[in-house]
């Protein structure tokens, strides 16, 4: 793509455009915000400070710079953002407008490293202008990341520090490879940022591979903003500068320049999978949270029917939503279902797992939505930016929402999130590449979250043959968690479905689909097997200190495994509620060469009536080619929440 980097002269927004270009993406221009007659403005958008010598980048990058004043100021500062007048995002918004008129662009580069507010606001105006957000230092750990920087040549100096350990006097004018030891010590010491990402410090780069000229700093002026005794607040103004010429760079093109130089690259990601599943290899619909308060289910989407139509219909607003399973007839269609989907959703949409199933005609596809009352609550992570930390949500979904203690994980399949490709390394490494997505969208979630917080996890996969690797894989994930928190720590051993369906988003062969807890409680586990004629069912029930319960039935069935339906009603009347519990939420999982949908859907209908005529819950009846043993012929999964 042709991609216009946002700078600010520091070494992210630097280092943002040499992630870019080695991801194949060329930069055509630069785009710059800066305040009107002071030195620095108070921000919570830009970096300004050392904005005189940004001019210099122009000749330094051989690229054109666009630059606007910020006008605006920090109006709109809730969580998410819509456009508003007066505030300083509609300064960038109307200077990549201009851009645009000027240069042909489908992307914009910028350096945001952890900040959710600056992310959702550069994203907001991407989409709106109908570009790409790139953002590939999203989420990176910073010790390792700012020592890439330095090992990549991207020579920047400190022009401002704000934080308790730092000193105007003592630090300006470091080049960030002499203060990085000194940072890894104020990491330990008093939790500093190490790339500055808290406004520790500010940086501003005068060299770097992709500049076909050096930017030397000749004079500066010193300025105290604030003489703290313990976080004394300095600036360098960058009063005169002038450039140096790179023999011979001028000649090569952006890449060119990049060649050899250890900038991460996604196939650095694949290596990395790709290496970690030999080594494994050579040693070795829905749920309910305590806190919802509405929990319900949507029959088939109609192009026909509107939002307000289907909020009259079930007394629930689509804003409410927190997770759907979209089950597709076809992978074909989906294109044309998810058209008429995102019509239903606009700021933080829901998470999604998307699956294709042998639905019986005439339907074409099937939703199952979760939904939670509680706003006040609810925390969505719609990363929409690509970036090297996990797939980015273009489409009308969101990697997770979190309502009260409660995460729902979008299913995550194997793409590269730097490319978003799928790895095409088979389905070990497809296993292991998402199995990372999940972990890192939990820990984006909820700090110090990983596979020990999930409580129930679906994993669909496309071949029957493929289950015992998914199997092994999720094992070795849950594995190496406990290990790292010790045998003295209590683990919990989730809830875990195999599903076989005929076909997945992207054409992936695994995507996993978890509901994770922020407070890890201690959960008991326990198992049992009856008998009903040649039916066996096998039940686990995974209980926790919080009220919640989780249940796994595999049911297998006898050689005619018609006559045995009617024993789902055994299965049903274990999910009698305790003063605790409701039943929740029921997914009934069947083998459809061998049932119709609507059997099953009567059986389990019919027993829930009989067993629990006062529960409250919802039933979803998924068709599926095969499950996780051979004899299985029902695979079903309920979350029953507290109720009281």
């Amino acid at each position: 793509m042709k991609v216009v980097a946002l700078i600010s002269g520091g070494k992210d927004s630097c280092y943002s455009m040499m992630q870019c270009v080695v991801e194949g993406h060329e930069i055509v221009a630069l785009a710059n915000l800066r305040p009107e007659g002071k030195d620095e403005l108070d921000s919570y958008m830009y970096q300004t400070v050392g904005h005189h010598a940004v001019e210099f980048y122009a000749d330094a990058m051989g690229l054109p710079l666009y630059r606007r004043l910020i006008k605006g100021s920090s109006v709109a500062v809730a969580k998410d953002y819509e456009p508003h007048k007066g505030d300083e995002v509609e300064d960038l918004y109307e200077l990549l407008k201009y851009v645009k008129e000027k240069v042909e662009f489908d992307g914009v580069a910028s350096g945001a490293i952890l900040s959710d507010y600056q992310r959702v606001r550069v994203e907001n105006v991407c989409a709106r202008l109908a570009v790409t957000s790139f953002s590939f230092l999203w989420r990176r750990d910073q010790s390792n990341l700012l020592a890439e920087m330095i090992e990549s040549g991207v020579e920047a100096i400190v022009i401002k520090v704000a934080a308790m350990g730092l000193d105007p006097r003592k630090h300006l004018g470091k080049r960030i490879d002499e203060i990085y030891p000194y940072m890894i010590k104020m990491q330990d010491k008093y939790g500093l940022n190490v790339c500055g990402e808290g406004g520790e410090y500010e940086t501003f780069t005068i060299d770097c591979p992709l500049f076909e000229k050096r930017i030397i700093i000749d004079h500066t002026e010193l300025v105290i903003h604030s003489d703290d005794a313990f976080a004394p607040v300095g600036y360098l103004n960058l009063k005169e500068a002038h450039l140096e010429e790179k023999p011979g760079v001028s000649d090569f093109s952006q890449k060119e320049r990049l060649k050899g130089v250890p900038v991460l690259r996604s196939l650095d990601t694949i290596s990395q999978i790709v290496e970690t599943v030999s080594s494994e290899i050579t040693s070795s619909s829905t749920c309910c949270a305590p806190e919802e308060e509405s929990l319900w289910s949507l029959r088939p989407i109609d192009p026909g029917l509107k939002p307000d139509i289907i909020e009259h219909k079930l007394g629930v607003k689509m804003k409410d939503v927190t997770f759907i399973h979209l089950n597709v007839m076809s992978m074909a269609e989906f294109a044309e279902v998810n058209s008429v989907y995102k019509t239903y959703f606009t700021t933080n949409p829901p998470a999604r797992a998307c699956v294709q199933v042998p639905l019986p005609e005439p339907l074409l596809l099937q939703l199952d939505c979760v939904g939670s009352s509680a706003q006040h609550d609810r925390h969505t992570m719609h990363v929409q930016g690509i970036s090297h930390w996990a797939p980015a949500n273009i489409g009308p979904y969101s990697q997770a929402v979190r309502v009260g203690q409660w995460i729902r994980v979008a299913g995550q399949i194997g793409l590269v999130p730097g490319t978003m490709e799928l790895i095409g390394a088979g389905i070990a490494c497809e296993c292991a590449l998402s199995l990372r997505h999940v972990e890192r969208v939990l820990a984006a979630m909820h700090p110090g979250a990983t596979l020990r917080n999930v409580m129930s996890c679906v994993c669909y996969v496309t071949d029957e043959h493929y289950v015992p690797v998914a199997r092994q894989h999720w094992r070795q994930g849950t594995r190496d968690v406990e290990h790292n928190y010790g045998e003295s720590e209590s683990f919990s051993v989730s809830v875990v479905l195999y599903v076989v369906v005929p076909s997945l988003p992207r054409g992936a062969t695994v995507e996993w689909e978890v509901t994770a807890v922020t407070d890890v409680c201690l959960y008991t586990s326990t198992e049992f097997t009856a008998s009903y004629g040649r039916c066996v069912v096998r039940s686990r029930f995974l209980s926790g200190d919080a009220g919640s319960r989780f249940v796994k039935f595999s049911v297998e069935s006898g050689p005619d495994a018609r006559k045995d339906i009617a024993n789902l009603s055994h299965v049903v009347e274990q999910l009698k509620p305790t003063p605790h519990h409701s039943w929740g939420h029921m997914m009934v999982f069947y083998l459809s060469h061998k049932f119709t949908y609507s059997e099953v859907k009567k059986a389990i209908s019919s027993a829930l009536s009989t067993h629990l005529p006062d529960g409250r819950g919802t039933l979803s009846v998924v068709p599926c080619h095969a499950l996780e043993t051979s004899g299985q012929t029902f695979s079903i999964l309920v979350q029953q929440p507290v109720t009281a």
